[in-house]
């Protein structure tokens, strides 16, 4: 990559001031220099139903096939959407999700139509014939997505964005489904809109155009892999594209593509360029591309604080890629998420760190690489800053907000200090086995911890409970006065260490700590269990000084 070093710090701060959503989002950087108009873009409503009705498996969704059209001027759909779904349980009543914003024309089930109870988002089906294993249900509708705040007609200097922004549960805004991660299917989507724009989607591009009864410029999408209804996208505008292509290790080619607007023309060759170097550090770390024979792309959108890690095609405010490559780790983040979230989707949104935390702790790694091709140390100033206990407070799991600080940076710091504990070798072939046993599917934090326990050869119950389930902070040390005396050839070094965090938890930790003076430097580590610690080891020199965590392999934070 040509620009390798970051500019951690202003990122970072800036990030606390705008929060963090979908990535590890920031507004650092200038202004574009086009004068930038943004309308009907800014909303965004989070919705999320915490006991959800979907999570009974008494049937499934196979597959959707969607045939949508934009009003860009009304600012309305149309939509006919074809479901297919597995019927576990006999006679069970069929409920899916869809805005009540948008008014149902009719649904049939086996091109019978049938009535069906609306109650809020829930859609209610009932049909009489048992007997096949599966249906199909067609529905037509129409409406104003755009009401909710998740679905945005929007203009960036005269030229209109259509997009939408799903996670956690929001694509019912403008999709009849069933609106759970837990639920994955195939997918096909046509999306017709006025001819000047292009409507990209998910998958592979199997045809686009001009219908010639209504004048609408039609794009045609499918995904031969299984996706989460959070991830099923599309975003249409008059855009310009560049494409490119990237062979992996194993000489199979993925084609990479940018979609943007003409100002983020001079972007275009960079960002795709450094994306065949995020890919390689995510392949060597993860495995293969999830959807190969597909495609990764990167399309502009107007949420300028955020990026959504579409699957195959996520999506970055326009003012990420005006700034890139100020902003690069956004882009890495994005990308890892095509391994988790896209291919392994949590099973529930209490599981929302497997996706956030992997990808956080993705973008460890790409600093951590940068760092050895450019013999620098990229990684620790980052580190450093992301110790700060005030802003790690809550659990990781079941946060009653599903994208805090403690979701991102705590999740990841888990698998740094996982690392820790178990040693490059041993994690990384237990990333790899809980990626390759649960790639198209789902997966939970127990799934993750199983994995983990079996590669530790140990029980990881107590540090899945502090660090996942039940923690609620971090680690706050306070080293007492160091000691040494020689004996014989060596000097018996004493340091007392204490856990004064305001968490009445006591930690159970693997620490490091360096002792040195100007001619010698060791780092041993040590297993710390309770409030009160007295280190005691050996060295062949005397110590002048020692440094907590000088690697920052451990989530805490030393006081004096």
């Amino acid at each position: 990559m040509k620009t390798q070093t970051l500019k951690i710090v202003t990122i970072y701060l800036l990030s606390l001031c705008t929060g963090i959503l979908f990535g590890w989002n920031s507004l650092a950087g200038k202004v574009a220099d086009i004068n930038s108009e943004i309308e009907n873009a800014a909303g965004y409503n989070l919705h999320y139903t915490k006991t959800i009705f979907q999570d009974t498996l008494e049937y499934n969704v196979l597959n959707y096939i969607v045939d949508l059209t934009l009003e860009p001027k009304e600012k309305k759909i149309k939509s006919r959407v074809d479901i297919t779904v597995a019927r576990y349980k006999p006679g069970a009543e069929v409920t899916l999700n869809l805005s009540a914003n948008m008014k149902i024309e009719f649904i049939s089930v086996d091109g019978k139509q049938v009535e069906i109870i609306r109650a809020g988002d829930n859609v209610r089906i009932s049909h009489k014939n048992v007997k096949p294993d599966t249906i199909t249900i067609r529905s037509e509708y129409s409406g104003e997505p755009g009401k909710n705040k998740n679905f945005f007609f929007g203009k960036i200097n005269g030229n209109q964005v259509i997009y939408t922004l799903n996670e956690p549960e929001n694509v019912r805004n403008w999709l009849l489904c069933r609106d759970t991660p837990s639920d994955k299917a195939g997918i096909k989507i046509k999306i017709a809109n006025d001819p000047e724009f292009t409507s990209v989607s998910i998958g592979t591009l199997d045809s686009s155009y001009i219908d010639r009864s209504s004048g609408k410029k039609v794009f045609s999408w499918s995904s031969r892999y299984p996706i989460a209804t959070y991830l099923i996208s599309f975003y249409s505008a008059p855009y310009t594209s560049l494409f490119d292509s990237y062979r992996g290790e194993d000489g199979d080619q993925l084609e990479l593509s940018i979609y943007g607007f003409k100002w983020h023309q001079e972007k275009f060759r960079i960002i795709l360029a450094d994306h065949k170097e995020f890919l390689s550090i995510m392949e060597k770390y993860f495995g293969k591309y999830p959807f190969s024979g597909e495609k990764y792309g990167v399309a502009a959108f107007l949420w300028h604080a955020g990026a959504m890690e579409y699957q195959t095609i996520s999506g970055f405010g326009t003012g990420f890629i005006d700034n890139y490559p100020q902003n690069v780790n956004i882009f890495v983040h994005e990308l890892a998420h095509q391994w988790f979230g896209n291919s392994v989707t949590p099973k529930t949104w209490k599981d929302i760190w497997l996706n956030e935390g992997f990808a956080t702790f993705a973008e460890w790694l790409y600093l951590e690489e940068s760092g050895r091709r450019t013999e620098k140390d990229i990684l620790s100033p980052r580190l450093a800053l992301e110790k700060n206990p005030h802003l790690l407070s809550g659990k990781v799991y079941g946060s009653e907000d599903l994208f805090t600080l403690a979701v991102y940076i705590k999740g990841a710091w888990v698998l740094r200090m996982l690392r820790h504990e178990l040693g490059d070798e041993k994690f990384f072939a237990m990333i790899t086995e809980y990626y390759k046993i649960h790639r198209y599917g789902i997966a939970s934090t127990s799934d993750l911890q199983e994995v983990a326990t079996k590669f530790a050869g140990k029980d990881l119950k107590q540090f899945f409970e502090q660090w996942i389930y039940e923690g609620e902070g971090i680690i706050e040390l306070k080293p007492g006065e160091m000691k040494s005396v020689k004996k014989g050839d060596v000097y018996e070094v004493l340091l007392p260490v204490s856990q004064v965090q305001e968490e009445e938890r006591e930690y159970n930790f693997k620490l490091d700590i360096g002792f040195s003076n100007p001619e010698d430097t060791q780092i041993h580590s040590f297993r710390i269990d309770k409030r009160n610690n007295l280190i005691k080891l050996n060295l062949p020199f005397k110590p002048e000084r020692f440094t907590i965590d000088p690697n920052h392999q451990t989530l805490l934070k030393v006081v004096e």
